[in-house]
Parts: C-alpha cells; sequence; structure tokens
C-alpha cells in the first residue's frame, strides 16, 4: 500500500498519462507499470483518474491495467465502452477478455450494436475487437468453417460426387 504522499505521486503520474509530448507519457505509464509490479496499488489512483483522461491517456491507462491484470479494472473498462473515441471502445474490449467478468457481456452487447448502428463496417477493429471479446467471454460461439467439399478452385464442378474438370474434358 502507498501512503497519502504516495498516492498524491501517483496521481501526478497518472496525470503525466495525459502529457502534451507521448514520450512523456509513455515514461509515465512504464513508472506506473515498473511500481504495479512491486506491489504498489497504482490501479486505485489510475481509476480514480480514469474518466477525465484524454483519448492518448486512456489508451495509456488500459495498457497498464492489461499489464498488471487487476480485475478491480473490469467496470471501469466496462464504462469505457461507450466512450466517444473508436479506439478506446475497441481497446477496453480487448483488455475485457483478460478477466472472467460475465456482467461485461450485456456492454459488449449494446457496443457491438452502437457499432452497426453508426454504419461502421463489422470487419473494421472496433466490432472485430467487441466480437472477439464476446466470444472469449463465452459470451458467441465461433462459426464452423463449412466441410472440406474439395479444391476451392471455381473450375472444378461435381458430377455425381465425381470431380469433373472442364479443361481435362477439353484436353480429349
Amino acid at each position: 500500500m502507498t501512503s497519502a504522499g504516495g498516492d498524491e505521486d501517483l496521481e501526478r503520474l497518472v496525470r503525466r498519462l495525459d502529457a502534451s509530448s507521448a514520450e512523456d507519457a509513455m515514461d509515465a505509464q512504464a513508472e506506473l507499470i515498473n511500481r504495479g509490479h512491486r506491489e504498489t496499488d497504482v490501479i486505485a489512483p489510475l481509476l480514480r483518474c480514469l474518466p477525465t483522461l484524454s483519448q492518448y491517456g486512456q489508451l495509456c491507462a488500459i495498457e497498464i491495467i492489461e499489464e498488471l491484470g487487476d480485475p478491480r479494472a473490469a467496470q471501469p473498462l466496462i464504462d469505457l465502452l461507450t466512450s466517444e473515441h473508436d479506439t478506446v471502445r475497441e481497446w477496453a474490449a480487448l483488455a475485457l477478455t483478460d478477466f472472467p467478468v460475465p456482467e461485461a457481456v450485456p456492454a459488449l452487447r449494446q457496443a457491438y450494436q452502437a457499432c452497426r448502428s453508426r454504419g461502421i463496417r463489422p470487419d473494421w477493429s472496433e466490432p472485430t475487437g467487441i466480437r472477439f471479446a464476446l466470444t472469449a467471454l463465452g459470451a458467441r460461439k465461433t462459426r464452423r468453417p463449412a466441410p472440406d467439399r474439395g479444391p476451392p478452385d471455381h473450375h472444378v464442378r461435381r458430377r455425381r460426387g465425381v470431380a469433373v474438370d472442364p479443361a481435362a474434358r477439353r484436353a480429349r
């Protein structure tokens, strides 16, 4: 645990995730991860500041949460699924796969429906990440590929269960 002065120091570090330079933000991120691995509670101050961070700061925070794997971060990650920033929503969904939290499933489903209502193509990264999270949490089954029906060559046809190659017929 940290003292009151230590908490203030950690909050300053968390606020540096919003630094004007990416280098300063990444230095703060690395220091928070380092302190978190040394049994210092960096998650509590991180979660307190999370909603007020910029997009870049929130992305750095998500990486810290993933690295430290603290389950207290599950609900704040669920809350980030409604962020105005698509990358934050996607990263939050993917980070939720690190925690077995079934209560994330309804929020993930809502986030996916919100993607669809915004007209985001299903093959873009945000809906793909959300579907991956739903699958990882057991709320979605992966589609099984069709049974093997032979080579995917469109020139080969099947007649009565026997492959017929039109090119071979012309050669006769």
